[in-house]
């Protein structure tokens, strides 16, 4: 388990070509200067600038923990790049500053029935425990894609909506830190159908999950999230607020203390369900 997609270089954005209307986030799709296509999360995007974070903190912990995701970093998504843009009722100036992007990979679908029994990374139990370990109640079959560029293979993508579940539902510290919250069925009953697809069509394992839990537990360390922590863009935590910022890894460090537990709970609700 260690990080491989992120970039460790800030990049300005070069490009704006258009929206992704589909996204309540309404992200775009840019070039860098490096000449990567890329879709990009910026400031003062309609779900604010949690969601920058939140971006952040999920797919670093994703691809930490050996999911495949996309190529990932921070950007500038610059002025000059916005000014020339033919997007300007939506974006302006002061959506400029730090952003977060994940690579466009043209040939990368929304997984389809029949399509996952031919993928390659076969990683069901990891993204399930993901899930949890982020408080994800938003799986589904649009930020689960298939890139099919080279064989078949399943990319993990969007962290806009986890740790708090926001703007589903209102975070209160204590709620999110209470076991039985954290040891409920709701993600399962939430992301089911997806869940239900993987298990099926990619397949499944009990023992796999407890080996995975305990292997996350154990080498996603204090030091790493700290890590992660670190590397947020202070423009972000401004806006956030450090208080928020500490709130979030006090919640993933309880449900990362919990995650065998939760495990445990997985393979009990889904013999039933």
């Amino acid at each position: 388990m260690k990080q491989i997609k992120r970039s460790t270089s800030i990049i300005n954005v070069e490009q704006i070509f258009d929206i992704i209307e589909q996204g309540t986030t309404m992200p775009v799709r840019c070039r860098l200067e490096n000449g990567d296509n890329v879709v990009v999360k910026y400031m003062k995007n309609p779900m604010g600038e949690k969601i920058l974070v939140n971006e952040w903190i999920g797919t670093n912990i994703a691809d930490f923990i050996g999911l495949t995701v996309p190529e990932y970093g921070i950007c500038d998504f610059t002025l000059e790049a916005i000014k020339h843009t033919n997007e300007n009722e939506e974006i302006n100036e002061l959506n400029a500053g730090k952003a977060f992007y994940t690579k466009d990979y043209s040939k990368s679908l929304p997984i389809i029935r029949g399509m996952l029994n031919r993928v390659e990374n076969r990683e069901t139990e990891k993204i399930i425990l993901f899930d949890h370990l982020v408080n994800n109640k938003d799986r589904h079959d649009g930020n689960l894609l298939c890139n099919i560029s080279k064989g078949a293979r399943l990319l993990v993508i969007d962290n806009s909506h986890i740790i708090t579940d926001e703007p589903h539902h209102p975070f209160i510290i204590s709620e999110a830190l209470d076991e039985a919250y954290i040891l409920s069925n709701d993600i399962l009953l939430k992301n089911q159908s997806i869940y239900d697809s993987l298990c099926f069509e990619v397949g499944y394992s009990e023992d796999k999950l407890m080996e995975y839990a305990t292997e996350i537990k154990y080498s996603l360390t204090n030091d790493i999230l700290e890590d992660i922590r670190q590397r947020i863009p202070v423009e972000w935590v401004n806006v956030l607020g450090e208080t928020r910022v500490n709130q979030l890894f006090e919640v993933l460090n309880k449900r990362l203390s919990l995650i065998e537990n939760i495990a445990k709970m997985i393979i009990e609700e889904r013999r039933r369900l």
